[in-house]
């Protein structure tokens, strides 16, 4: 009797299938998911010879799951030295205008 062969690595499908919902309706928890899955499943495909498919499966995972890590933090960053600036200021023009202060 013959077995069939090998499905692949579960682990690297999973970072593949949150490398996509990261980019979809899960910005954290699909990045991280996507990236420590990702590594664990490469691990593992190097460890026990895996089919090279599912290491593409992994890698395009970590990669997207990396990608969306980055956008985030270009976004916190422009939040932080931005727009929290440039509402602040707004915010006492607004304090300052004539209608609101008190008489």
């Amino acid at each position: 009797m013959s077995q069939p062969p090998p499905l692949g690595n579960t682990l690297a499908r999973v970072s593949l299938i949150f490398g996509v919902l990261d980019c979809v309706v899960l910005p954290v928890v699909g990045q991280w998911v996507a990236i420590i899955t990702g590594h664990w499943a490469r691990a593992q495909i190097r460890r026990r010879h895996a089919p090279m498919d599912t290491d593409a499966f992994a890698l395009a995972g970590l990669t997207l799951g990396w990608i969306g890590l980055i956008v985030l933090l270009v976004v916190a960053a422009v939040m932080v030295f931005r727009v929290i600036p440039a509402l602040k200021a707004l915010g006492q023009v607004l304090l300052d205008a004539p209608l609101l202060r008190s008489h």
